[in-house]
């Protein structure tokens, strides 16, 4: 999947048919919306890391990673 600079991931992923779920409607709090982000997404010089809100959703997450984000 490729999406724009500055996109949110889940209307890159919308685009190209992938079926997210988003419970909460897109608010950063269910995460349906988990992903996995490649090493070359995370190197990236215009990655921006998660903030405070996200990383509190990751944390009650099983499975999360380094590079586990919210596509919303």
């Amino acid at each position: 999947m490729e999406g724009e600079l500055g996109e949110i991931m889940v209307q890159a992923g919308l685009r190209a048919k992938v079926p997210f779920q988003m419970a909460c409607g897109g608010n950063a709090e269910c995460c349906t919306c988990h992903c996995y982000l490649t090493e070359a997404v995370l190197k990236c010089p215009d990655y921006e890391e998660p903030d405070e809100r996200e990383l509190d959703a990751l944390d009650f997450l099983d499975g999360a990673t380094d590079e586990s984000r919210l596509a919303c």
